[in-house]
């Protein structure tokens, strides 16, 4: 007989399907089931709709969808459901998704997790329903302690009890203190964006940057895009325009397996991040698992990452919306190789000793009203 405790989360997305939300869920996940918990995953993606197994997780997924209609599915699957799993607790990772987990719940423990766009980009109805939410769950995690401090000055939420509990790395974690190779003489300094390609990331304005290093007689660099969105044809013409088809390459979307080396080539890490009125970013994964891989980061001071990229210290951070800042942080670290190890050893050490999956699940569990309740290992 399985003797682990039940733990139900209510993910907005999962892994195949590309983005911040979908890795946080699954990573998460699969952190609680190395910890001993029985675990189960309601969501949606781009595979096929079905039950299926994630390693230890089972995931139950509904397929692509509206979120309208999302909500109304986890309901009436909650309903059935919720008696035959028994869950100890229920993890939503975003505040919509605990609305299902409410309306059906006895009495198990409830954790939301606050991200940052999806407090700051409701209406005011909705508005309404966020704070009962947030009035009746018992733990709510945030990803990082400036979207707390937004939540307060800017959403005027009550965070006085919200706790900070940061994301890990998803790529690095089993190979250590990776050494990044170092640039030979003659050879390019390799540049990397790796995100998915929407306005706030400002790959638009990171390209523009590369154009007025190029346009001031710079020339010894490989810029890397990957990633895919709505924003890929704009960034395509913008390199066609000023001419920069020799120095920056539009990738696409790559596969998992392929981000290693991507990040372990990459000398410098490019994510310069705005925030579009409320449209923030909350914590900045990629940015993490490229510190993990010893690239110098140039990042935006908007948002989240700033918890972890420290200026000056592990990183660079810049104003995203003067594209003449980027560029002169750019520049800065091309011109000077030492500044770059310095700046990236820094990094790899500072997140290999502050961010793990498996300590975020930990401390996710310790904000639980019965914190004393541990996970106890069972037969599979």
């Amino acid at each position: 007989m399985d003797s682990r405790k039940r733990l139900v989360m209510f993910a907005k997305g999962y892994l195949p399907t590309d983005g911040g939300i979908e890795r946080y869920s699954t990573e998460l996940a699969r952190a609680y089931a190395k910890q001993g918990w029985r675990l189960y995953v309601l969501t949606q993606s781009s595979a096929e709709p079905g039950i299926r197994r994630d390693g230890a997780v089972t995931v139950l997924d509904f397929g692509k969808g509206q979120q309208a209609m999302l909500l109304l599915r986890f309901t009436c699957a909650w309903r059935v459901l919720r008696k035959r799993l028994r869950p100890d607790f229920i993890h939503a990772t975003t505040w919509r998704l605990a609305l299902p987990a409410l309306l059906n719940r006895r009495q198990q423990p409830l954790v939301v997790t606050v991200h940052g766009r999806e407090i700051f980009i409701v209406s005011p109805l909705l508005r309404i329903v966020m704070r009962y939410v947030f009035a009746r769950v018992d733990s709510v995690v945030v990803v990082s302690d400036v979207i707390r401090r937004l939540a307060a000055s800017q959403a005027n939420l009550i965070t006085d009890n919200w706790t900070v509990v940061w994301n890990g790395v998803s790529l690095n974690n089993d190979h250590g203190f990776t050494p990044h190779p170092p640039v030979m003489a003659g050879a390019p300094v390799r540049l990397l964006s790796l995100c998915r390609l929407v306005p706030r990331k400002n790959i638009l304005g990171a390209v523009r940057a590369m154009a007025l290093l190029v346009e001031s007689g710079m020339n010894g660099f490989i810029y890397e895009i990957a990633g895919n969105g709505p924003d890929y044809d704009a960034i395509q013409a913008l390199i066609n325009k000023r001419g920069l088809k020799p120095y920056v390459r539009l990738l696409g979307r790559v596969d998992d397996a392929d981000m290693p080396a991507l990040y372990h080539a990459a000398d410098i890490f490019l994510h310069p991040q705005i925030d579009l009125s409320g449209d923030v970013e909350g914590f900045g994964l990629t940015i993490a698992d490229a510190m993990s891989f010893g690239a110098a980061v140039v990042a935006g001071r908007d948002g989240g990452p700033a918890d972890f990229v420290i200026d000056g210290a592990t990183g660079l951070l810049v104003d995203g919306t003067k594209d003449t800042e980027i560029a002169k942080a750019i520049k800065l670290l091309i011109d000077n190789p030492a500044l770059r190890t310095k700046l990236g050893e820094a990094a790899e050490r500072w997140v290999h000793d502050h961010l793990s999956w498996s300590a975020a699940a930990e401390r996710i569990i310790e904000t639980l009203p019965d914190a004393r309740s541990k996970p106890v290992q069972g037969t599979g």
